[in-house]
């Protein structure tokens, strides 16, 4: 499931996801910033519960810290980047960090 799917359509991506895990959904995608009981740090983190916006969609660039931590720590992440068709290799992370990685200083 791409990450596009679920902000376009939320509830869609909902029942193909719960589907799949052949398991009942409670709730609404669509009304997570409604009906979210999130704790305070997960709410701070998320920068507050806010509706699904598909204006959203670049926002990952903005977490560099982020991006690196999962990056690193689960290197399967870059195969399934090329799976789903958003990346060829691992070129967009290299120059996203060059600086930071033992051949870019």
């Amino acid at each position: 499931m791409k990450y596009e799917d679920l902000l376009s359509d939320p509830n869609r991506a909902q029942v193909r996801l719960f589907d799949y895990l052949e398991e009942a959904a409670v709730g609404k995608f669509s009304d997570f910033n409604e009906k979210s009981k999130t704790a305070t740090g997960m709410a701070v983190a998320l920068n507050k519960i806010r509706a699904i916006d598909e204006e959203n969609i670049k926002t990952w660039k903005k977490h560099p810290i982020r991006i690196w931590s999962e990056f690193t720590e689960n290197p399967n992440l870059f195969d399934i980047l090329v799976d789903l068709g958003y990346e060829k290799d691992k070129s967009w992370f290299i120059e996203m960090f060059k600086a930071k990685l033992p051949l870019g200083n």
